[in-house]
């Protein structure tokens, strides 16, 4: 049976850490945001480059906005 790649392990970390921040693990949901930062913002950018449109959003406020809509309502 072959290893798991690096991507595969990352994947099965981010599900963990992701189950724990369901359960109430603020810790688990801050290490979860952390792995998850670098592609939100490059999901942003991308995004940003296909709307073409004047917009007061960078990638750094989308990024944002799309973390606060993942954060459970407190």
């Amino acid at each position: 049976m072959a290893d798991d790649s690096p991507a595969d392990t990352t994947r099965s970390r981010v599900t963990l850490l992701l189950a724990a921040a369901r359960d109430g693990d603020t810790e688990a949901a801050s290490a979860a945001y952390a792995m998850l930062c670098h592609e939100l913002r490059q999901l942003a950018r991308a995004k940003l480059r296909r709307h073409r449109a004047m917009t007061l959003l960078d990638t750094t406020s989308l990024r944002a906005i799309s973390y606060e809509r993942a954060e459970p309502e407190r």
